[in-house]
């Protein structure tokens, strides 16, 4: 497994490496560090560029220090000059990253790449797997052994299911559970009272309500022998898949939301990019958005190019 952390050394990329360091990984899962330095910040002074390339490479010398004690972990670290989010998609590419974990905001002249604008860029055109951080709000870390709260939404699709079978596969601390949500879709605006008569619209809620318990059980049953307590809820969807996850994961007081970022059929619009990227920039806590497949990078996605030059990694603990 190859874990790429995009750092800004912000106090949310802090946060970022304590839950690297929390969590339970296979052994001889790789985590490359990488530290971007945009050089659009300084137009017109180069020679801050190349302080701030200094600055970087020490501070990731500290940032790894938690890492390099696990024991599960081979670290390395990059520091690169250039725009942002295409340097996170581009390098987590070329590495065969398995997930990329960011920090939901940056700080300073050169860590504000870890705000919305670059988030979105890089949940968009990750070649794999995003999760956004956030430290927990439901206790403090001093009073938990560990456990950890993942809230799953779930639709019956292709990407949904590849996203439960990414979980099932992964070590999580002794004690956590697993709650799935499933939000009945009743379709577009056309379709609703007013544009409908109330015989055809009891139908489309009838049947939104019956595929989403449908897709409950059916990710239910992806855990049955798993050993993890797990359980699941289908909200009213009244006011919508976004509103019903994040008050879900409110209510429960998740750690992690687990989404699928492609949904297909009836249910597309659950899972499509804009309820993903909601979740992932609004929700209480932690949000790891699923890619079912990889994605082709697209020169035009991104703003105006910067440079790109690649810094030599300086090793930590193995390639």
């Amino acid at each position: 497994m190859r874990l790429l952390i995009a750092t800004d050394g912000s106090p949310s990329s802090h946060i970022v490496k304590d839950e690297i360091a929390a969590r339970p990984w296979p052994l001889g899962t790789e985590v490359l560090v990488l530290r971007c330095v945009d050089s659009a910040t300084y137009p017109i002074a180069p020679s801050i560029v190349t302080l701030a390339l200094k600055s970087a490479r020490e501070e990731l010398d500290d940032y790894v220090k938690a890492l390099n004690e696990c024991a599960s972990l081979k670290v390395s670290t990059l520091v690169s000059e250039g725009h942002p989010a295409r340097t996170i998609v581009t390098q987590a590419e070329a590495w065969g990253a398995d997930f990329i974990f960011m920090g939901s905001h940056g700080l300073g002249p050169i860590g504000r790449f870890l705000l919305g604008s670059t988030v979105t860029a890089v949940l968009h055109q990750a070649p794999c797997a995003v999760e956004i951080v956030r430290h927990p709000r439901r206790i403090p870390e001093s009073d938990r052994n560990g456990e950890r709260r993942i809230l799953l939404a779930a639709d019956g699709s292709a990407g949904s299911d590849k996203a439960v079978e990414s979980v099932l596969a992964r070590p999580w601390p002794r004690g956590s559970e697993f709650r799935v949500v499933s939000v009945p879709v009743f379709g577009t605006p056309q379709m609703e009272p007013g544009f409908v008569d109330a015989v055809s619209w009891a139908e489309i809620r009838d049947n939104a309500i019956e595929e989403a318990n449908r897709a409950a059980a059916q990710t239910l049953a992806r855990f049955k022998g798993s050993g993890f307590a797990v359980d699941a809820v289908v909200p009213s969807g009244v006011e919508g898949p976004k509103a019903s996850i994040l008050d879900e994961a409110e209510r429960w007081h998740a750690d992690l939301i687990v989404v699928g970022a492609h949904g297909h059929g009836r249910l597309d619009r659950f899972l499509l990019g804009s309820i993903s990227e909601t979740l992932a920039l609004y929700a209480p806590c932690s949000v790891e958005v699923f890619r079912e497949k990889h994605v082709q990078l697209v020169k035009d996605d991104f703003r105006t190019e910067t440079s790109y030059i690649p810094v030599a990694p300086a090793v930590s603990g193995g390639a």
